[in-house]
């Protein structure tokens, strides 16, 4: 590779640091080991890959857009560039992982692709306990901690389960990870998906 490489490769030497640091740094318990597992079970027990989507409709608006929020159809739209140009021979084999804290845009997600993709998310778990880890409510950092200790780590470990299939984070050797991420903002945690 050359000293000074392009776009997004002139960016893999911090995302391959960040990646590495993140894995030294964060180890996961049992619980949330066995929580992320079940998920990843779950969602890739009948396919070879996905895009993920993280929709955040709680206290956080993108300064880039006019809205309150960033439509539905504008991450639906994204992810299925994103999937022609990764299997342009496959238009209709699309996954869809979506992590959000808003039943209100789960529901737009599933109304603009069950004709046509398959979407999994916490809501839709077969499993009770993944079920239990569903944001209850639109995140908004100034309730969060007014929360009951419990709700908090429910949220949290929700949260971490999330991130691990919107990133690819804690995976097995042969654990799917996603193909790509949509999401509206630059946390620091969803660019170590793009290495």
């Amino acid at each position: 590779m050359a000293v000074y490489g392009h776009q997004l490769n002139r960016l893999k030497p911090l995302f391959k640091f960040s990646e590495e640091s993140f894995y030294k740094t964060i180890h996961l318990n049992e619980k949330n080991t066995r929580l992320v597992q079940g998920a990843r079970s779950e969602l890739l027990s009948d396919v070879d890959s996905y895009i993920a989507l993280h929709l955040r409709r709680g206290d956080r608006k993108p300064t880039f857009y006019k809205g309150d929020h960033v439509p539905a159809e504008l991450f639906v739209e994204a992810a299925a560039a994103s999937w022609s140009r990764l299997r342009p021979d496959e238009p209709d084999n699309l996954t869809l992982f979506v992590a959000t804290d808003s039943v209100t845009a789960l529901r737009e997600i599933i109304d603009l692709t069950s004709a046509r993709y398959r979407t999994f998310s916490l809501f839709h778990s077969a499993n009770e306990e993944l079920r239990a880890l569903v944001s209850p409510r639109e995140y908004v950092q100034k309730e969060f901690d007014l929360l009951d200790v419990e709700e908090r780590i429910q949220s949290t470990r929700g949260m971490i389960v999330d991130f691990a299939l919107l990133s690819g984070m804690w995976a097995e050797e042969d654990d799917l990870v996603p193909q790509a991420l949509v999401c509206t903002f630059r946390y620091a945690e969803f660019l170590l998906s793009d290495s």
